[in-house]
């Protein structure tokens, strides 16, 4: 099953919620198993192993739903909201025995450096930090490095010592990293999830997975590049997409977590949800990295991503099976619509399109190395 399920199972305390929730999962489970023999798969390239992580993937965001209708404007708080979304923030990927090894590094919002506003949108956000740091209580961030045995190895055998192949810093001058933000996700969702998908492009590419300023290319997995809202969503996709529709009606929706957590929606609010560093689809990317796009056609976000391709000027290629073909272009931009697949489904190894969409990663590196 997908890490996504298990990893939110896993983070759940054992108890009498916990052993009612993997008993309507087994049920489920069990009744989409049936479903799929005498009916079909939901769509026609889903496998057994993809429609029941699916499944899973569906409930555990269910349980967010419930508890969030407790919450409205006149009653959020920070911690309301983050016990509603605590079993998805503190989710992780269990790689061991996968080939590769992590470590994970924390560092503290709190150097001079970092309380500087570098533009007015975050200028908010920057009084709360120094705030934060002058009581002794700065926010954490944090960053997992994955390294894949075989990397390891080599490395070593190379006189580099495993502190510092898991370290952040590169270990040449010129040494490609491979990055990974988790961006407006981040309310909830967790960077550790992604860990086993990870190490996966990470073998494929044989670059290390950490930190890096400057991007030769940038590879996005079912962005959302729209969050102002005011161009219609791919409703009909959410009888198979697990991520709740796009709308801003609840005050746990993500857009507004993002950007204006427990704020009411006004004019204000609708302006800043255009900004770019918000919502690409607003800004000019004429003199950015190369951007290869990854979507799924049965997500939510795909009439988003159709049109922020079209604002990059990157032709659409569908893609089914798990073979990629390559890129038979010189386009700077790429972008690929992989049939009959949900958000982030790279992260379904059960899925046959997720391995295309691994190769595809590796494929668009050694484009970049050319």
């Amino acid at each position: 099953m997908t890490d996504l399920g298990f990893g939110f199972l896993n983070a759940m305390e054992h108890g009498e919620k916990r052993t009612a929730f993997e008993e309507k999962v087994v049920a489920a489970l069990g009744e989409s198993s049936k479903k799929y023999f005498t009916e079909g798969p939901t769509l026609p390239n889903w496998t057994l192993g993809f429609q029941l992580s699916l499944e899973m993937v569906k409930m555990a965001y269910g349980t967010v739903k419930s508890k969030a209708i407790e919450i409205t404007e006149d009653n959020y708080t920070l911690e309301k909201a983050l016990e509603v979304m605590t079993p998805f923030r503190i989710t992780e990927a269990d790689i061991t025995g996968k080939g590769g090894q992590y470590r994970r590094h924390k560092w503290h919002v709190n150097r001079p450096e970092m309380l500087v506003s570098s533009d007015p949108i975050f200028d908010e956000l920057t009084k709360d930090d120094v705030e934060l740091a002058r009581k002794n209580t700065p926010r954490e961030f944090i960053a997992d490095v994955i390294v894949p045995d075989s990397t390891i190895e080599k490395e070593t055998e190379g006189g580099n010592t495993l502190d510092k192949i898991l370290a952040l810093e590169p270990l040449s001058e010129n040494e490609p990293i491979l990055v990974h933000y988790h961006g407006g996700g981040y309310a909830r969702g967790s960077p550790g999830i992604y860990r086993g998908a990870l190490l996966k492009i990470a073998k494929e590419t044989g670059y290390r997975n950490a930190n890096e300023k400057q991007p030769r290319g940038i590879v996005a997995f079912s962005p959302w590049t729209d969050l102002s809202g005011t161009r219609p969503a791919k409703i009909e996709n959410a009888k198979y997409d697990f991520i709740a529709s796009t709308g801003r009606e609840s005050v746990l929706s993500a857009a507004r977590l993002y950007m204006a957590p427990g704020k009411k929606v006004d004019e204000e609010m609708l302006e800043l949800l255009k900004h770019p560093f918000a919502s690409p689809l607003y800004g000019n990317f004429d003199d950015c990295a190369p951007i290869y796009m990854q979507s799924g056609e049965a997500e939510i976000l795909i009439n988003d991503n159709d049109n922020f391709a079209k604002h990059i000027g990157a032709k659409s290629v569908v893609i089914e099976g798990m073979e990629h073909p390559g890129f038979n272009t010189d386009d700077k931009n790429l972008y690929e619509r992989y049939v009959g697949m949900v958000h982030v489904f790279f992260l379904f190894e059960e899925a046959n399109e997720s391995h295309a969409a691994i190769k595809g990663v590796g494929n668009f590196v050694r484009r970049l190395e050319k």
